[in-house]
């Protein structure tokens, strides 16, 4: 889901994988692996490709792509979905900041 949003805003602010990895210090294929889902962003990285799109981090965690529905209850129920989504991928990133790898 990041991946996807990640490649969205980058392809909006029209810049290359290579520009935005230049601008948060990593490597191309780090994108690319970002925008693919094989890999998900350190807390620090996704703070730092937010910044590098200017947008809020928030924005990255929202699905792109997706028509909300008509309705308003149906509306009301697409956007809870999505806070749901938010809150386990910001839980995720939460227990990586705690408990990071040990890398010895």
């Amino acid at each position: 889901m990041v991946g996807e949003t990640v490649r969205h805003w980058r392809e909006h602010r029209a810049l290359s994988q290579s520009i935005l990895a230049r601008q948060i210090g990593k490597s191309r294929s780090y994108i690319c692996e970002v925008e693919h889902g094989n890999i998900s962003p350190s807390l620090e990285a996704f703070l730092a490709i937010a910044t590098a799109l200017a947008i809020e981090p928030c924005l990255l965690l929202l699905q792109h792509g997706h028509k909300p529905p008509s309705s308003e209850q149906a509306h009301m129920s697409h956007l809870q979905h999505q806070v749901t989504a938010l809150q386990r991928e910001v839980e995720t990133l939460y227990q990586r900041v705690q408990h990071p790898p040990d890398v010895s």
